[in-house]
């Protein structure tokens, strides 16, 4: 739970990413309790791939909020969605 972990999240260098990462894991953990509740861009890339596909073109953040949230550089940002354009073997709509 986040509450656990808080004072620990807002000592790390992004409090952003220390919160994404327990979200994500949190959110994991449950999902396989629930067999198919995981997203569809998930079962076909790797983790980082497939969060910044969600971020940036399922809920429509900028790069680089993503990067901010991710606690990511926004040229690795954009390396990520280039990886997740090569491995679904098509670009993704901008």
């Amino acid at each position: 739970m986040i509450a656990d972990e808080w004072a620990s999240a807002l000592s790390s260098p992004s409090a952003f990413a220390a919160a994404w990462r327990i979200l994500r894991r949190t959110v994991t953990r449950h999902a396989v309790r629930r067999p198919g509740a995981d997203s569809p861009v998930h079962r076909l890339l790797t983790v980082p791939l497939a969060d910044a596909v969600l971020l940036h073109h399922g809920l429509g953040m900028p790069l680089p909020d993503v990067a901010e949230l991710t606690g990511t550089a926004v040229a690795d940002v954009r390396a990520l969605m280039s990886g997740a354009d090569r491995a679904l073997g098509r670009p993704l709509q901008e």
